[in-house]
């Protein structure tokens, strides 16, 4: 009932590496928490990389993701943090 009333539908969490991608009920992106994570794109391609920004017991560093994506420079709701495009 909370992601239900935040505008997220539960059913589509999407893995993008370590990190969670929740679709956005007013774009067409999914929202990575900007908090835990930060999110970069290689340069001509459609392949993350994902960092841990948050305080854990095991850290990562541009990790690469399997998932196709593209970083979107932000999201028609304004919520922070990355928002991407998955394939």
């Amino acid at each position: 009932p909370v992601l239900a009333k935040a505008g997220i539908g539960a059913r589509a969490l999407s893995p993008v590496g370590p990190a969670l991608a929740l679709p956005c009920a007013e774009g067409t992106g999914a929202h990575i928490d900007g908090g835990q994570f930060a999110v970069r794109q290689a340069p001509g391609t459609r392949m993350l990389a994902v960092t841990t920004v948050a305080a854990r017991a095991m850290s990562m560093t541009d990790v690469a993701v399997a998932a196709s994506a593209a970083l979107l420079a932000g999201c028609p709701c304004g919520r922070p943090g990355p928002v991407v495009e998955l394939a």
